[in-house]
């Protein structure tokens, strides 16, 4: 009979499945021989089966929104009014199309990158069109030799971490953390069914020499997924795992395991332009992302940290379905034609460049709640 190094049969053991106890001992993560003779039917059955263990789609319930119609008056105080909005922007100047954001949210913090005084820039713009004490600025310094493709990797983990710094942050019921050029369609977000539990995107896209039918020129999905470290099916994944950040998630792994963790080690990836964390658990996914996991890059970091926090406390993850993806352009002349009877609970990459775009997100926050209280909790 075929055994494993463990002494059980490969194909059955009392459990079902390779004891705990035997399952992350060193060497990391290949706790299954590999075989060194022909393949039998329980090999193969143990291969297919292990298989399956290395790779899962990330823990999680997708959810669409139906269709919302805009009112024609204000409605009551929402959802939203509980929860922190911080919205990272490359330039002040894409500020005063957002506003309209701070009628919808508890608090808005715009958290820019300080290249040529953008943050004194930010202030400036709101001073001098609005009011009111729920909108601030915030700014992060010497990323000047960083490359544009990694500036919103960049700015994100100081996000996280002023975030989880605001004062009154227990009187909160979450912070959401968007990207500038992410449509928030507000009406709809009103509509998801938790703030008890983290948000995270359905899918993204990455680009291909070819065009694909339906999708856009150079554009295909991926959706999450989550690898057992180091595993045959984590290096045979397509997708890039951006600043070498597979062997950066492993070598995490690694450190968590010898701390104690009790969560079953998987690196995941993911689109992490949107995200939605309770208050509750912010401070333990910021020292996570700020820990272990600060040298991988966001699209592996955030989806990582969000299922180590999700399984800790038995939450079950909401998966937001967006229109667009991490590099589909165009969303605005899609959006345009629907009004604010947008249909889609969020959208990117918007371009607040062009009219369009701007038009798009003043239709989307148009006609906010009234009547609610709002305090600045920076």
């Amino acid at each position: 009979m075929c055994k494993n190094s463990a002494g059980y049969p490969l194909c059955q053991t009392p459990s079902g499945d390779i004891p705990r106890a035997k399952l992350w001992r060193y060497p990391p993560f290949s706790h299954v021989r590999r075989a060194t003779t022909p393949p039998t039917r329980c090999a193969a059955s143990m291969l297919a089966n292990r298989a399956a263990r290395q790779k899962e789609p990330f823990p999680g319930i997708t959810w669409r929104p139906g269709q919302v119609q805009a009112s024609s008056g204000p409605p009551l105080c929402g959802k939203l009014q509980d929860v922190t909005l911080v919205m990272m922007a490359p330039r002040a100047e894409r500020i005063l199309s957002l506003l309209g954001y701070a009628d919808w949210f508890g608090a808005v913090l715009f958290f820019l990158q300080d290249d040529a005084g953008q943050c004194a820039l930010c202030r400036s713009a709101i001073a001098n069109v609005s009011a009111r004490r729920n909108v601030a600025c915030d700014c992060h310094t010497g990323w000047e030799q960083v490359t544009e493709s990694y500036r919103q990797h960049a700015l994100y983990l100081p996000a996280l971490q002023r975030a989880a710094q605001m004062h009154r942050l227990h009187r909160m019921k979450g912070v959401m953390f968007s990207h500038f050029d992410m449509l928030l369609n507000v009406r709809s977000l009103e509509q998801v069914p938790s703030l008890r539990v983290p948000w995270v995107l359905e899918s993204g896209y990455k680009s291909t020499p070819a065009h694909v039918d339906g999708q856009g020129p150079g554009e295909v999905p991926y959706q999450p997924a989550c690898f057992e470290p180091d595993s045959d099916e984590m290096f045979r994944s397509k997708w890039s795992w951006y600043n070498n950040s597979r062997s950066k998630c492993s070598a995490a792994w690694l450190q968590l395991v010898r701390m104690g963790v009790d969560v079953r080690p998987a690196c995941c990836y993911g689109w992490a332009d949107l995200f939605y964390v309770p208050a509750l658990h912010l401070k333990e996914l910021v020292q996570l992302a700020s820990g272990p996991f600060s040298d991988a890059h966001m699209e592996v970091a955030i989806p990582t940290a969000m299922r180590i926090v999700a399984t800790r406390h038995n939450l079950t993850t909401i998966v937001l379905h967006c229109y667009g993806g991490a590099v589909v352009r165009g969303v605005e002349r899609e959006l345009f034609g629907q009004g604010a009877n947008i249909k889609h609970a969020c959208a990117h990459r918007l371009d607040l460049s062009k009219p369009k775009g701007r038009h798009v997100v003043m239709r989307a926050t148009e006609n906010p709640p009234s009547g609610c209280m709002t305090d600045l909790p920076f």
